[in-house]
């Protein structure tokens, strides 16, 4: 299984004045990915970015600290978020979808 978010778990809130959202590289018995940076996206559709598209970050940082500095999600609007990652040959590749609600 991809890298996924787990802070907001699937089907909560997260609210849309901003925060921090983590995400798992590994988890269960699923090995890491070996990624050279992350990238976190949020959007009104999956694979959308039009409410975040995060800046490049190292490939130990999971989690993004800036989410909603900008454009903010309508209150109970359905988000879609997804951890992006590059590995060491330039290939963008994409975890899990996770949904949640800005409240």
């Amino acid at each position: 299984m991809p890298p996924i978010v787990y802070t907001p778990a699937p089907a909560t809130t997260f609210p849309r004045t901003g925060g921090t959202i983590y995400w798992y590289n590994a988890h269960g018995t699923h090995l890491a990915k070996p990624a050279t940076q992350w990238r976190l996206l949020v959007g009104s559709t999956q694979y959308g970015s039009n409410y975040h598209a995060g800046l490049a970050l190292s490939a130990t940082t999971l989690q993004d600290t800036t989410v909603f500095n900008g454009t903010r999600p309508a209150l109970g609007a359905t988000c879609y978020a997804v951890p992006e990652y590059t590995l060491a040959d330039g290939t963008i590749c994409y975890g899990t979808v996770t949904t949640f609600s800005a409240a």
